[in-house]
C-alpha cells in the first residue's frame, strides 16, 4: 500500500460520484500534504496529514458526500498506510 494507490481510490471514487466536493478537496488537499510531508522525510508530519484525512471522513457533517463504501476504503488503506509508515 501506498500513497500513490490511495490517491487513484480516491480518484475513482470522485469520478464515479461516491465522494463529492467539498469532502473530496479536503481529502485531496491531505494527501498532498501528506506526500508533501513524506518526500521531506518527515514520515511523522506525513502520517500526521493521513489522520487529518481520516477526521475529514469521518466527520458527521461530511456525511453527505460520501458513500459508506467509499468511507470504509478509504478508511481501511488510509489506516494501512499510517501503519506501515509509522513502523
Amino acid at each position: 500500500m501506498d500513497l500513490a494507490v490511495l490517491e487513484n481510490i480516491l480518484n475513482q471514487y470522485m469520478a464515479s460520484g461516491e465522494v463529492k466536493v467539498p469532502l473530496a478537496n479536503q481529502l485531496s488537499q491531505s494527501i498532498k500534504q501528506a506526500r508533501h510531508q513524506w518526500d521531506k522525510g518527515s514520515a511523522d508530519q506525513a502520517v500526521k496529514k493521513l489522520e487529518d484525512f481520516q477526521k475529514h471522513l469521518n466527520k458527521k457533517s461530511m456525511a453527505p458526500y460520501v458513500t459508506e463504501a467509499a468511507k470504509r476504503t478509504l478508511h481501511s488503506r488510509s489506516q494501512s498506510l499510517i501503519q506501515v509508515w509509522s513502523s
